[in-house]
């Protein structure tokens, strides 16, 4: 066990009441605003809205909810067995929290366990429920018809390879965010990953958005450019450049590994 670092656990520090309020009152308005009572005054974006509420109930759970995932994940990690079956005073310790805020370390198998741990108490959603179950079946040898993947006619690795290439395209808009010029961004980032400044471009307007999702996509580049104008405030540009690549060139042996396999 990990001796406890109170500075180090899974608690954002913009976790408050007044955040969270905020949140809770904007679900309630949103609740309100999409009531089909409301008939078509109520359905105007009610699409828009939908996203909107769930990425402010992620919001929501990430900052008050998180600390309690991770001290499950924690747990399980340490006593796969008592863990995800009994509540113990044996976990009644800051230590659990510690060592779930660190999710990489563990098994496939270990964060299966605590996402059906954790599902347990939304079984009221249907979906959740037989995601829950598809989870358990994997656990055992089992593949359900909800985690068998589909045929797509697609790269065997197709998902990797999006998730890697979003990855090159937010290196880009970090750098952006930074204050290069987007072309120069672009050429930087294809010249570390070894691809041309068109697949690059190709990945961002229409391989990435097809298989991401346009929504996704959006707020990731958004983000990214963020962090790039965050970055730059706090250190030179040139060092948070260097940065970048660097962990450009990290991400190029990743991405043609994956591409070796995919085929």
């Amino acid at each position: 066990m990990l001796p406890f670092d109170s500075t180090y656990s899974a608690r954002p520090a913009g976790a408050s009441r007044v955040r969270a309020q905020r949140n809770l009152d904007r679900l309630l308005d949103l609740y309100d605003e999409t009531h089909p009572a409301g008939g078509d005054e109520t359905a105007k974006s009610k699409d828009a809205k939908a996203e909107e509420a769930f990425l402010i109930a992620d919001d929501l759970l990430t900052g008050l909810v998180g600390w309690a995932a991770a001290h499950v994940l924690g747990k399980i990690a340490a006593d796969p067995d008592l863990g995800r079956r009994e509540r113990s005073e044996q976990f009644d310790d800051h230590q659990f929290e510690q060592l779930g805020a660190q999710p990489n370390e563990f098994s496939a198998e270990i964060k299966r366990n605590a996402i059906v741990y954790v599902l347990q108490f939304t079984a009221s959603w249907w979906l959740v429920s037989e995601l829950r179950h598809s989870l358990n079946a994997l656990n055992v040898g089992e593949v359900q018809k909800l985690l068998a993947p589909s045929k797509s006619g697609r790269h065997r690795r197709a998902y990797t390879l999006a998730l890697l290439r979003m990855q090159a395209v937010e290196k880009v808009y970090r750098l952006w965010g930074m204050g290069l010029k987007k072309h120069v961004a672009e050429e930087r980032i294809s010249d570390a990953l070894g691809v041309s400044i068109e697949a690059l471009r190709k990945w961002e307007k229409s391989w990435l958005p097809e298989l991401l999702g346009r929504s996704e996509v959006s707020w990731r580049k958004d983000w990214a450019k963020d962090f790039g104008q965050r970055a730059a405030k706090i250190s030179s540009i040139s060092y948070a450049v260097d940065i970048e690549i660097e962990e450009s060139e990290k991400l190029a042996s990743k991405y043609h590994a994956a591409l070796r396999i995919a085929g």
